[in-house]
Protein backbone atom coordinates (compact mmCIF):
# COMPACT_ATOMS: atom_id res chain seq x y z
CA UNK A 1 0.00 0.00 0.00
CA UNK A 2 2.45 2.18 1.18
CA UNK A 3 4.62 1.45 -2.61
CA UNK A 4 1.30 2.05 -4.45
CA UNK A 5 0.79 5.57 -2.57
CA UNK A 6 4.08 7.09 -3.42
CA UNK A 7 3.77 5.58 -6.92
CA UNK A 8 0.72 8.02 -7.27
CA UNK A 9 2.17 10.83 -5.60
CA UNK A 10 5.32 10.20 -8.55
CA UNK A 11 2.74 10.88 -10.91
CA UNK A 12 0.94 13.37 -9.86
CA UNK A 13 2.95 15.87 -12.20
CA UNK A 14 2.57 13.90 -15.31
CA UNK A 15 -1.12 13.32 -14.58
CA UNK A 16 -1.22 17.20 -14.82
CA UNK A 17 -0.42 17.15 -18.47
CA UNK A 18 -3.51 15.25 -19.28
CA UNK A 19 -5.90 17.70 -17.46
CA UNK A 20 -9.65 17.55 -18.92
CA UNK A 21 -10.12 20.71 -21.17
CA UNK A 22 -12.52 23.46 -19.15
CA UNK A 23 -16.37 22.82 -20.60
CA UNK A 24 -16.97 26.40 -22.21
CA UNK A 25 -20.56 27.02 -22.26
CA UNK A 26 -22.67 29.86 -24.09
CA UNK A 27 -24.71 32.58 -22.56
CA UNK A 28 -26.86 35.17 -24.12
CA UNK A 29 -27.89 38.45 -23.13
CA UNK A 30 -31.59 38.95 -23.24
CA UNK A 31 -32.34 42.48 -23.00
CA UNK A 32 -35.35 44.32 -25.07
CA UNK A 33 -34.81 47.75 -25.74
CA UNK A 34 -36.68 50.42 -26.88
CA UNK A 35 -36.37 50.51 -30.46
CA UNK A 36 -36.21 53.66 -32.10
CA UNK A 37 -39.83 54.49 -33.64
CA UNK A 38 -38.41 55.30 -37.30
CA UNK A 39 -35.36 52.93 -38.18
CA UNK A 40 -37.01 50.35 -36.00
CA UNK A 41 -32.94 49.72 -34.24
CA UNK A 42 -32.62 49.57 -31.10
CA UNK A 43 -31.55 52.94 -29.21
CA UNK A 44 -28.42 51.16 -27.84
CA UNK A 45 -27.75 48.82 -30.57
CA UNK A 46 -27.91 46.36 -27.73
CA UNK A 47 -30.63 44.06 -28.31
CA UNK A 48 -32.44 40.32 -29.30
CA UNK A 49 -29.47 38.19 -27.90
CA UNK A 50 -26.61 40.19 -29.92
CA UNK A 51 -24.83 39.52 -26.57
CA UNK A 52 -23.01 36.10 -25.90
CA UNK A 53 -20.45 35.47 -23.68
CA UNK A 54 -18.13 32.07 -22.44
CA UNK A 55 -19.20 30.41 -19.35
CA UNK A 56 -16.52 27.89 -17.99
CA UNK A 57 -17.76 24.47 -16.34
CA UNK A 58 -17.34 22.66 -14.07
CA UNK A 59 -18.20 24.77 -10.94
CA UNK A 60 -14.79 25.70 -9.06
CA UNK A 61 -12.72 28.63 -7.67
CA UNK A 62 -10.88 27.96 -11.12
CA UNK A 63 -13.68 29.05 -13.54
CA UNK A 64 -15.26 31.01 -11.24
CA UNK A 65 -12.35 33.30 -11.97
CA UNK A 66 -12.61 33.18 -15.09
CA UNK A 67 -16.07 34.11 -15.52
CA UNK A 68 -15.77 36.72 -13.54
CA UNK A 69 -12.83 38.32 -15.92
CA UNK A 70 -15.12 37.66 -18.87
CA UNK A 71 -18.01 39.97 -17.51
CA UNK A 72 -16.43 42.83 -15.37
CA UNK A 73 -14.20 43.13 -18.76
CA UNK A 74 -17.00 42.87 -21.36
CA UNK A 75 -20.09 44.15 -19.45
CA UNK A 76 -18.88 45.77 -16.27
CA UNK A 77 -20.95 42.93 -13.78
CA UNK A 78 -20.31 39.93 -11.98
CA UNK A 79 -20.79 36.41 -13.45
CA UNK A 80 -23.70 34.95 -13.13
CA UNK A 81 -23.98 32.27 -10.52
CA UNK A 82 -24.56 30.10 -12.32
CA UNK A 83 -24.35 28.45 -15.73
CA UNK A 84 -27.54 29.33 -18.22
CA UNK A 85 -28.98 29.69 -22.18
CA UNK A 86 -29.38 33.26 -21.18
CA UNK A 87 -28.72 35.94 -18.39
CA UNK A 88 -29.93 39.38 -17.30
CA UNK A 89 -27.73 42.51 -16.72
CA UNK A 90 -27.91 42.90 -12.95
CA UNK A 91 -28.30 45.54 -10.63
CA UNK A 92 -26.98 48.83 -11.74
CA UNK A 93 -25.50 47.75 -14.66
CA UNK A 94 -26.24 50.02 -17.89
CA UNK A 95 -24.89 48.03 -21.21
CA UNK A 96 -21.49 49.90 -22.34
CA UNK A 97 -22.61 52.40 -25.37
CA UNK A 98 -21.83 51.72 -28.69
CA UNK A 99 -21.41 47.74 -28.87
CA UNK A 100 -23.63 46.15 -31.27
CA UNK A 101 -22.55 42.52 -31.08
CA UNK A 102 -19.96 40.50 -29.02
CA UNK A 103 -19.69 36.74 -29.80
CA UNK A 104 -16.70 34.63 -28.60
CA UNK A 105 -14.27 31.38 -29.78
CA UNK A 106 -12.64 29.22 -28.29
CA UNK A 107 -9.12 28.86 -29.85
CA UNK A 108 -7.27 26.68 -27.16
CA UNK A 109 -8.32 24.63 -24.36
CA UNK A 110 -6.03 21.98 -23.26
CA UNK A 111 -6.76 21.30 -19.69
CA UNK A 112 -3.29 23.79 -19.06
CA UNK A 113 -4.17 27.16 -21.04
CA UNK A 114 -7.82 28.60 -21.85
CA UNK A 115 -7.68 30.66 -24.70
CA UNK A 116 -10.49 32.78 -25.65
CA UNK A 117 -11.08 35.14 -28.82
CA UNK A 118 -13.65 38.09 -28.63
CA UNK A 119 -15.42 39.10 -31.55
CA UNK A 120 -17.11 42.30 -31.27
CA UNK A 121 -18.16 45.18 -33.44
CA UNK A 122 -18.24 48.45 -31.80
CA UNK A 123 -19.87 51.76 -33.07
CA UNK A 124 -19.02 54.96 -32.45
CA UNK A 125 -18.97 57.96 -35.20
CA UNK A 126 -18.50 54.76 -37.54
CA UNK A 127 -18.64 50.95 -36.90
CA UNK A 128 -15.95 48.33 -36.71
CA UNK A 129 -14.90 45.07 -35.83
CA UNK A 130 -12.79 44.07 -33.05
CA UNK A 131 -11.30 41.23 -31.57
CA UNK A 132 -9.86 40.46 -27.71
CA UNK A 133 -7.71 38.12 -26.46
CA UNK A 134 -7.99 36.58 -23.19
CA UNK A 135 -5.77 33.98 -21.82
CA UNK A 136 -5.98 31.68 -18.43
CA UNK A 137 -4.25 29.14 -16.48
CA UNK A 138 -7.00 26.21 -16.60
CA UNK A 139 -5.41 25.35 -13.05
CA UNK A 140 -6.09 28.45 -11.27
CA UNK A 141 -8.36 30.42 -13.65
CA UNK A 142 -5.20 33.34 -13.43
CA UNK A 143 -5.57 35.67 -16.37
CA UNK A 144 -2.30 35.44 -18.33
CA UNK A 145 -0.04 38.55 -19.06
CA UNK A 146 2.78 38.68 -21.58
CA UNK A 147 5.37 39.23 -18.07
CA UNK A 148 3.71 35.96 -17.18
CA UNK A 149 5.11 34.29 -20.13
CA UNK A 150 8.26 35.84 -21.17
CA UNK A 151 11.28 36.64 -19.44
CA UNK A 152 12.47 40.57 -19.38
CA UNK A 153 14.97 39.70 -21.92
CA UNK A 154 12.25 37.59 -23.33
CA UNK A 155 10.49 40.93 -24.03
CA UNK A 156 12.72 42.95 -25.49
CA UNK A 157 14.00 40.26 -27.74
CA UNK A 158 10.21 39.80 -29.35
CA UNK A 159 8.91 43.27 -29.05
CA UNK A 160 12.27 44.06 -31.24
CA UNK A 161 11.69 40.61 -33.38
CA UNK A 162 7.46 42.04 -34.00
CA UNK A 163 9.08 45.85 -34.92
CA UNK A 164 11.30 44.64 -37.18
CA UNK A 165 8.20 42.74 -38.61
CA UNK A 166 6.19 45.63 -38.67
CA UNK A 167 8.89 47.28 -40.77
CA UNK A 168 9.79 45.09 -43.07
CA UNK A 169 5.95 44.64 -44.00
CA UNK A 170 6.16 48.12 -44.94
CA UNK A 171 8.76 48.38 -46.73
CA UNK A 172 7.83 45.63 -48.93
CA UNK A 173 4.21 46.99 -49.78
CA UNK A 174 5.75 50.17 -50.23
CA UNK A 175 8.13 48.41 -53.22
CA UNK A 176 4.76 46.74 -54.49
CA UNK A 177 3.00 50.53 -54.63
CA UNK A 178 6.07 51.89 -56.03
CA UNK A 179 5.69 49.34 -59.23
CA UNK A 180 2.03 50.31 -59.49
CA UNK A 181 2.37 53.72 -59.00
CA UNK A 182 4.89 52.98 -62.30
CA UNK A 183 2.49 51.00 -64.31
CA UNK A 184 -0.97 53.10 -64.30
CA UNK A 185 1.44 56.35 -64.53
CA UNK A 186 2.18 55.16 -68.06
CA UNK A 187 -1.76 54.69 -68.83
CA UNK A 188 -2.33 58.12 -68.38
CA UNK A 189 -5.57 60.10 -68.56
CA UNK A 190 -7.00 56.55 -68.80
CA UNK A 191 -5.66 55.54 -65.38
CA UNK A 192 -5.98 58.66 -63.58
CA UNK A 193 -8.48 57.38 -60.98
CA UNK A 194 -5.93 54.36 -60.62
CA UNK A 195 -2.91 56.68 -60.12
CA UNK A 196 -4.76 58.72 -57.39
CA UNK A 197 -5.46 55.80 -55.24
CA UNK A 198 -1.76 54.05 -55.53
CA UNK A 199 -0.26 57.71 -54.90
CA UNK A 200 -2.58 58.08 -51.73
CA UNK A 201 -1.78 54.46 -50.48
CA UNK A 202 1.81 54.80 -50.93
CA UNK A 203 1.82 57.91 -48.90
CA UNK A 204 0.08 56.33 -46.13
CA UNK A 205 2.31 53.55 -46.03
CA UNK A 206 5.36 55.89 -46.12
CA UNK A 207 3.84 57.50 -42.90
CA UNK A 208 3.34 54.25 -41.59
CA UNK A 209 7.22 53.12 -41.89
CA UNK A 210 8.38 56.56 -40.56
CA UNK A 211 7.09 55.47 -37.40
CA UNK A 212 9.18 52.50 -37.47
CA UNK A 213 12.98 53.85 -39.05
CA UNK A 214 14.77 53.91 -34.57
CA UNK A 215 14.24 50.74 -32.94
CA UNK A 216 13.10 51.91 -29.64
CA UNK A 217 15.56 51.17 -26.13
CA UNK A 218 14.34 48.04 -24.17
CA UNK A 219 12.11 49.88 -21.96
CA UNK A 220 10.40 51.05 -24.94
CA UNK A 221 10.02 47.84 -26.42
CA UNK A 222 8.52 45.81 -23.33
CA UNK A 223 6.18 48.24 -22.47
CA UNK A 224 5.13 48.07 -26.13
CA UNK A 225 4.79 44.38 -26.25
CA UNK A 226 2.68 44.44 -22.72
CA UNK A 227 -0.29 46.41 -24.89
CA UNK A 228 -0.15 44.22 -27.83
CA UNK A 229 -2.94 41.88 -27.90
CA UNK A 230 -1.40 37.90 -27.66
CA UNK A 231 -3.09 34.39 -27.48
CA UNK A 232 -1.70 30.89 -26.47
CA UNK A 233 -1.77 28.26 -28.81
CA UNK A 234 -0.60 24.65 -28.57
CA UNK A 235 2.46 25.91 -31.33
CA UNK A 236 3.28 28.71 -29.26
CA UNK A 237 2.23 32.67 -29.15
CA UNK A 238 0.35 34.74 -31.71
CA UNK A 239 1.00 38.38 -31.46
CA UNK A 240 -1.53 40.76 -33.34
CA UNK A 241 -0.49 44.93 -33.69
CA UNK A 242 -3.32 47.13 -34.51
CA UNK A 243 -3.27 49.18 -37.92
CA UNK A 244 -1.07 52.18 -38.58
CA UNK A 245 -4.36 54.07 -40.40
CA UNK A 246 -7.25 55.96 -38.40
CA UNK A 247 -10.55 55.07 -39.75
CA UNK A 248 -11.44 57.13 -42.25
CA UNK A 249 -8.16 55.65 -43.97
CA UNK A 250 -8.07 52.37 -43.17
CA UNK A 251 -9.27 51.48 -47.01
CA UNK A 252 -5.49 52.89 -47.87
CA UNK A 253 -3.78 50.61 -44.93
CA UNK A 254 -2.97 47.19 -47.13
CA UNK A 255 -0.63 45.95 -44.12
CA UNK A 256 -3.58 46.46 -41.73
CA UNK A 257 -3.46 44.67 -38.49
CA UNK A 258 -0.40 42.44 -38.12
CA UNK A 259 -0.39 39.19 -37.14
CA UNK A 260 2.59 37.50 -36.23
CA UNK A 261 2.89 33.82 -34.79
CA UNK A 262 6.06 32.28 -32.65
CA UNK A 263 6.85 29.13 -32.43
CA UNK A 264 8.07 27.08 -29.09
CA UNK A 265 11.27 26.50 -30.99
CA UNK A 266 11.66 30.62 -31.23
CA UNK A 267 10.65 31.40 -27.43
CA UNK A 268 12.62 28.31 -25.99
CA UNK A 269 15.00 30.39 -24.44
CA UNK A 270 13.01 33.50 -23.88
CA UNK A 271 10.45 31.83 -21.48
CA UNK A 272 9.51 32.16 -17.84
CA UNK A 273 9.84 29.01 -15.62
CA UNK A 274 5.79 29.50 -15.47
CA UNK A 275 5.48 30.25 -19.65
CA UNK A 276 7.71 27.33 -20.07
CA UNK A 277 5.07 24.80 -17.72
CA UNK A 278 1.85 26.47 -19.45
CA UNK A 279 3.22 26.15 -23.20
CA UNK A 280 5.24 22.71 -22.73
CA UNK A 281 4.16 21.14 -19.14
CA UNK A 282 7.61 21.06 -18.21
CA UNK A 283 8.09 21.83 -15.12
CA UNK A 284 6.11 23.24 -11.91
CA UNK A 285 6.78 26.65 -11.60
CA UNK A 286 4.93 28.61 -9.89
CA UNK A 287 2.27 31.80 -10.84
CA UNK A 288 3.74 35.34 -10.38
CA UNK A 289 2.57 37.26 -7.74
CA UNK A 290 1.69 40.37 -9.98
CA UNK A 291 -2.01 40.52 -8.89
CA UNK A 292 -3.69 42.85 -11.30
CA UNK A 293 -6.02 41.36 -13.94
CA UNK A 294 -6.96 39.04 -11.24
CA UNK A 295 -9.55 38.69 -9.67
CA UNK A 296 -8.93 38.97 -6.03
CA UNK A 297 -11.12 37.76 -2.52
CA UNK A 298 -11.31 39.57 0.62
CA UNK A 299 -13.24 42.24 2.79
CA UNK A 300 -13.39 45.73 3.53
CA UNK A 301 -14.11 45.99 7.44
CA UNK A 302 -16.40 42.27 7.83
CA UNK A 303 -17.71 42.79 4.89
CA UNK A 304 -16.94 40.31 1.97
CA UNK A 305 -15.60 41.58 -1.59
CA UNK A 306 -14.86 40.55 -4.97
CA UNK A 307 -12.65 43.26 -6.96
CA UNK A 308 -10.33 43.29 -9.93
CA UNK A 309 -7.76 45.38 -10.76
CA UNK A 310 -7.54 45.72 -14.79
CA UNK A 311 -3.43 45.83 -16.50
CA UNK A 312 -1.65 48.92 -15.57
CA UNK A 313 -1.12 51.60 -18.22
CA UNK A 314 2.83 52.45 -19.07
CA UNK A 315 2.04 55.37 -16.64
CA UNK A 316 1.29 53.00 -13.92
CA UNK A 317 -1.99 53.97 -13.64
CA UNK A 318 -5.15 51.62 -13.66
CA UNK A 319 -8.89 51.06 -13.09
CA UNK A 320 -11.12 48.55 -12.09
CA UNK A 321 -14.33 47.04 -10.17
CA UNK A 322 -15.63 45.50 -7.29
CA UNK A 323 -18.93 44.68 -5.94
CA UNK A 324 -19.84 43.70 -2.01
CA UNK A 325 -20.77 40.32 -2.66
CA UNK A 326 -24.17 40.81 -0.90
CA UNK A 327 -25.31 43.25 -3.09
CA UNK A 328 -23.00 42.61 -6.56
CA UNK A 329 -23.24 46.08 -7.35
CA UNK A 330 -20.37 46.84 -9.22
CA UNK A 331 -18.75 49.94 -8.38
CA UNK A 332 -16.19 51.23 -10.80
CA UNK A 333 -12.26 53.06 -9.51
CA UNK A 334 -9.42 54.74 -10.93
CA UNK A 335 -5.66 55.24 -9.19
CA UNK A 336 -2.64 54.68 -9.62
CA UNK A 337 0.40 52.20 -8.32
CA UNK A 338 3.34 53.79 -6.77
CA UNK A 339 6.15 50.85 -5.74
CA UNK A 340 4.35 48.60 -3.90
CA UNK A 341 1.05 51.24 -2.85
CA UNK A 342 -1.76 51.54 -4.54
CA UNK A 343 -4.34 54.38 -4.22
CA UNK A 344 -7.20 54.23 -6.15
CA UNK A 345 -10.72 56.41 -5.64
CA UNK A 346 -14.55 55.26 -6.73
CA UNK A 347 -16.20 56.59 -9.24
CA UNK A 348 -18.97 57.53 -7.68
CA UNK A 349 -22.27 58.71 -9.59
CA UNK A 350 -23.29 61.21 -6.54
CA UNK A 351 -22.28 61.87 -2.66
CA UNK A 352 -18.70 61.04 -1.46
CA UNK A 353 -16.71 59.05 -3.01
CA UNK A 354 -14.42 56.28 -1.15
CA UNK A 355 -10.89 55.91 -1.08
CA UNK A 356 -8.44 52.62 -0.91
CA UNK A 357 -5.17 53.02 -0.09
CA UNK A 358 -3.50 49.87 -0.13
CA UNK A 359 -0.48 47.69 -0.43
CA UNK A 360 1.11 44.89 -2.17
CA UNK A 361 2.93 42.40 -0.52
CA UNK A 362 3.07 38.15 -0.99
CA UNK A 363 -0.30 37.44 -0.04
CA UNK A 364 -2.14 40.10 -1.78
CA UNK A 365 -3.19 43.73 -0.66
CA UNK A 366 -3.93 45.11 2.71
CA UNK A 367 -4.77 48.82 4.11
CA UNK A 368 -7.20 50.86 4.73
CA UNK A 369 -10.60 52.24 2.76
CA UNK A 370 -12.04 55.93 3.32
CA UNK A 371 -14.87 57.87 3.06
CA UNK A 372 -15.44 61.15 5.16
CA UNK A 373 -14.59 60.37 8.44
CA UNK A 374 -14.97 56.32 8.50
CA UNK A 375 -12.55 54.34 8.08
CA UNK A 376 -12.46 50.32 7.93
CA UNK A 377 -9.17 48.04 7.27
CA UNK A 378 -9.21 46.23 3.97
CA UNK A 379 -7.01 42.84 3.39
CA UNK A 380 -7.51 41.14 -0.41
CA UNK A 381 -5.73 38.07 -1.92
CA UNK A 382 -5.83 35.24 -4.51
Amino acid sequence: MRRLVLFSLLLLPALELFAEPLQITSTRLQWKADKHPETGFSSSQWADGAIKLPYALPASPATARINEVMFLSQLNMPAPREAGKSFALGEGVTPPEGTASLDFSVRYNDGRVLALEINAEGCGAYCEDYQQYFNFDAQTGRFLLIDDILTPRGLSEVGRRFFAERKRLYRQQIRTLRRELANVQKAGKRKKDAVEDTEDRLALNEDCLAQFQETPGDAALRNSLRSTRFILTDKGIVFTAGRCSNHASRALDDVGEVTWPLGLKDLAALLQPYGRYLLTGEGDAAAPVALHGQVLHGKVGSAPITLRINPLNDDNSFSGLYYYDKYRKPISFFGKKTGQRLEFTEDAASGEAGCFTLSQDAAGLSGRWQRQARTLPVRLGW
